[in-house]
């Protein structure tokens, strides 16, 4: 009886060759890849198709907006529902977002004459479904680009497709889909700028994406200036390094006239606004009347919770024993900031508080081994370095510059924010973990962050609370 759980000769054997040539196999880790990106589609679908109204950031204003930009092909005359939401000066503020949802909404209406404005919701939502794919896909290419270890860029992958909030903010109407997108492509290209592959033709396109971002989001402004400089310099020391003859001449003029029609607009509306206003994007008040502005939520919110007049200085923030920014940024900024990361922040929310604790933890560990294998890095690491920590140091400003004005009411603290600088701080946390030396200790590293994100991220929370529909939040 016991031959029948005999193991044969050399089935072990066999095994272990079937598996090490299954891993040797070049194809296995795209495939991976791909699996791990239509899991991510079909999860951000899902949050798209059966997510109620007015649950992600700011939707139901986004759609209306895009519907106002449907009826034209130049920016529409504001109403008093746009100076509500915040809108008014659409010509001289970021609008490329509403702008081409405006024509894709004038497509459908020539697919689908007399589309219902649930189905109209529902299309745009699956753009915005598109622009995240596109984004992972552009955080795995440049992974690609910049760790030289096998399997290394699937946990770039892997981070962000477990990301809760970005993957639930892709299920909605949203101008964070298409920033976000912007700004991994214009990482990619400019990635790909620095290491000397066809310099020209993917300048244009990083000057093409990244003004695409710019216009579709004004958070994409810090990045832009710190790739411009790194571009900048780059190119002033490599200048003679730079050979067109081995690029296409149909690939150049194409990317050309992207460029020259990104930047055309973009001086447009920032040139335009910086000689005429003195800043990128003027008050509401130096274009329209203190009535019309006045109908803004914005400063409805501040009358209500009882803003200060005048925005707080760091003196009187001192006097008053408020957080200065070194204490905001531990006591209050660096939490709020995983927690609406890895948890959901719109207009519901839904905080894993006993997970949040796990992900800070995991970013004290990367920061701690980051410093103990810190060591001389070439031009590209401190380009990527620069982009991430810069980009984050801007939210943390921006943030508490709205606590000053608030008096410290915790209002717009969002890490969604962040999601612009999402590829180059993941490839860096990768990059960092790749690098521990213990093998033992990279291992349970790894393996702890493999967890905590498949635990933390869409697929579990989709089968834990959609399925069952405890928020209440889908139909």
């Amino acid at each position: 009886m016991f031959k029948l759980f005999k193991r044969k000769p050399n089935q072990t054997g066999r095994s272990q060759v079937f598996f090490t040539r299954l891993a040797s196999d070049p194809l296995l880790e795209p495939v991976l890849f791909v699996v791990m990106l239509a899991v991510f589609i079909a999860c951000a679908a899902y949050f798209a198709l059966h997510l109620q109204k007015a649950i992600v950031p700011d939707e139901p204003g986004h759609f209306y907006i895009s519907t106002l930009f449907a009826g034209t092909w130049g920016t529409p005359a504001p109403t008093d529902y746009s100076f509500s939401l915040g809108h008014g000066q659409f010509s001289r503020q970021p609008f490329m977002y509403y702008w081409l949802n405006g024509r894709l909404l004038n497509l459908l209406g020539l697919v689908m004459p007399g589309v219902s404005e649930w189905r109209q919701l529902i299309f745009l939502r699956l753009v915005s479904v598109l622009y995240s794919a596109m984004t992972v896909i552009f955080s795995y290419l440049l992974a690609l680009e910049f760790i030289h270890k096998r399997w290394w860029p699937l946990l770039v992958a892997l981070l962000t497709t477990g990301t809760l909030m970005f993957a639930f903010l892709s299920g909605g109407v949203s101008y964070d889909n298409l920033a976000n997108m912007c700004a991994a492509a214009g990482t990619y290209f400019l990635v790909k700028v620095l290491k000397g592959k066809k310099v020209v033709t993917h300048s244009l396109l990083w000057i093409f994406m990244i003004g695409l971002g710019v216009l579709a989001k004004k958070t994409v402004l810090p990045l832009a200036v710190v790739m411009l400089i790194f571009w900048l310099v780059y190119l002033i020391k490599n200048r003679r390094l730079i050979n067109l003859k081995q690029e296409p001449m149909w690939q150049m003029i194409l990317t050309a006239l992207l460029a020259l029609v990104m930047i055309g607009v973009n001086v447009s509306v920032y040139g335009v606004n910086l000689v005429k206003y003195a800043e990128p994007i003027p008050d509401c008040t130096d274009i329209y009347s203190k009535e019309q502005c006045d109908l803004s939520v914005f400063v409805r919110r501040a009358k209500e919770m009882g803003f200060p007049q005048e925005k707080l200085t760091l003196r009187e923030v001192i006097q008053q024993g408020k957080a200065n920014p070194l204490s905001y940024f531990d006591d209050y900024w660096f939490t709020r900031v995983l927690t609406t990361v890895y948890g959901i922040m719109g207009h519901q929310a839904y905080y894993p508080t006993l997970t949040i604790s796990f992900f800070k933890l995991l970013y004290i560990f990367v920061f701690i081994i980051a410093i103990k294998y810190w060591q001389k890095r070439d031009y590209l690491f401190y380009t990527l370095f620069a982009l991430a920590l810069s980009f984050v140091f801007a939210i943390f400003i921006e943030s508490y510059n709205e606590e000053l004005m608030s008096d410290f009411r915790h209002v717009a603290i969002q890490g969604r924010y962040l999601f612009p600088g999402l590829a180059p701080i993941y490839v860096l946390l990768v990059d960092f973990l790749s690098r521990i030396g213990h093998k033992l200790v990279r291992r349970v590293a790894v393996a702890y962050t493999l967890v905590l994100f498949t635990v933390g991220g869409p697929v579990l929370f989709l089968l834990f609370f959609a399925a069952r529909n405890q928020l209440n939040w889908f139909y």
